[in-house]
């Protein structure tokens, strides 16, 4: 009776046994297939020979999983049983070969046009988007580091590009260290007019402007208070701008800020004895010469450039701000000078004349301070009338709306240095 249980029990569990086995085959197939037709889908989108999937793309899938090759059109196989006969013509116009790879051209397009990149297929995705190509058109997709949108993204069937980082050669490498080096612990003077003399005469430079902008914006706006190397860096600003090999268009909204400030900023120095003033009309005259240089091509920026002149001069500015406000208006020339000085120029001296009677009655040391930016501002402004004077011609011949009594009650004498008189002599400067 034992044997007769036994006997039933494994005519019941065979059947059984031989369907789980069976189903366990089929899915472990099924899914070395799936594997095998993906990587054959893989390797044809990225060869790009072909816009079907072939028995090649499934040879190369085969092998790369290590599995043997079966005999088909154009698989080989050791395991070949006969030599068969094969036309060569036959073969040739057949598509058992592989195909030729597509031949590499070129072709002109615009990689930016007046500072703006040109929607076009064949340029790169822009900074901080993704972005999908449907003939000319272009849409940008911006995502967080939250994983919905990662995943609304791969919904969409968008690929997302990772930046990658800007590489540069050993030797702009340690260029860039020396120069910034010699700008930044520079022992003696010489170091540093060589390496300034380096950046203004070298052509082979261009990779490292981005680097030098960065350097430049990023230092001023952190040394304020140093002033002799915040000089050394308006100075470094004067030789990339002097070089006619480099092209700074693309990075002028990053270095003209670091420039302005150094011009009408409140405090320059860490103590008022700092020659702060000499500096503001060093930036102020690189300022003029960036504008000069790129106002053809953005015509907006000199007029910005002085607006920001402007606005230095308003009555609850700083006594340096509305210095370095006169002296950037006064690199200008004349034209600026007769917009913005001329009809301000009255009220400002009657108003620095009342502070400075007011301060000399009073002995400190804030006193005496403030005393000096006022002297300070109105050699600023005898020198912005004296330039307009010596270049623009006559005073009152050109304005004719101005109160001419009080401006030579103020001003009359003071304006004689910058007199050109009979004999052709001129002076250059004036006297308080």
């Amino acid at each position: 009776q034992q044997q007769q249980q036994q006997q039933q029990q494994s005519n019941t569990t065979t059947p059984q046994l031989a369907r789980i086995i069976k189903q366990n085959i089929a899915s472990l197939t099924c899914q070395h297939l799936t594997k095998i037709l993906a990587d054959a889908l893989r390797i044809a989108r990225q060869s790009k020979r072909s816009d079907k999937l072939t028995d090649v793309h499934l040879a190369i899938a085969l092998r790369s999983n290590n599995a043997s090759l079966p005999l088909g059109p154009g698989l080989s196989s050791s395991a070949s049983t006969s030599a068969i006969n094969v036309d060569l013509n036959t073969l040739v116009r057949s598509d058992v070969l592989n195909r030729q790879p597509v031949e590499p051209g070129l072709c002109v397009h615009w990689l930016a046009i007046e500072g703006v990149q040109p929607l076009i297929p064949m340029n790169s995705v822009s900074v901080g988007g993704v972005m999908t190509n449907t003939g000319l058109k272009r849409k940008f997709y911006t995502f967080n580091n939250d994983t919905n949108d990662h995943q609304n993204a791969d919904n969409l069937n968008l690929s997302v590009r990772q930046l990658l980082p800007h590489l540069l050669s050993e030797e702009l490498q340690l260029y860039f260290q020396k120069i910034t080096l010699a700008i930044e612990s520079g022992t003696t003077m010489e170091e540093q007019v060589a390496a300034l003399g380096s950046v203004r005469c070298d052509s082979g430079v261009q990779e490292l402007v981005p680097f030098f902008i960065k350097f430049v914006s990023q230092q001023i706006l952190r040394s304020l208070d140093r002033t002799e190397y915040v000089r050394t860096l308006v100075r470094l600003t004067d030789a990339l701008i002097s070089n006619v090999n480099l092209h700074l268009e693309l990075h002028l909204h990053h270095l003209f800020p670091a420039i302005i400030t150094c011009v009408i900023a409140r405090r320059l120095s860490a103590t008022p004895a700092d020659d702060h003033w000499s500096l503001r009309m060093e930036a102020a005259l690189v300022l003029v010469k960036a504008c000069d240089k790129y106002s053809e091509q953005y015509t907006t920026l000199k007029s910005r450039v002085i607006k920001s002149h402007v606005e230095a001069l308003a009555p609850g500015r700083p006594l340096a701000s509305q210095f370095g406000g006169i002296v950037g208006i006064t690199a200008f020339g004349p034209k600026t000078i007769e917009a913005f000085l001329l009809n301000v120029a009255v009220s400002y001296w009657d108003k620095w004349r009342a502070d400075e009677e007011k301060l000399i009655k009073i002995r400190n040391g804030a006193a005496g301070e403030l005393l000096y930016e006022i002297r300070q501002c109105q050699t600023a402004l005898l020198n912005a009338l004296g330039v307009y004077v010596a270049q623009g011609g006559s005073l009152y011949e050109q304005v004719n709306d101005m109160d001419t009594e009080a401006f030579t009650d103020r001003f009359g004498e003071k304006l004689i240095p910058f007199q050109y008189d009979e004999m052709g002599y001129s002076y250059g400067s004036c006297f308080l």
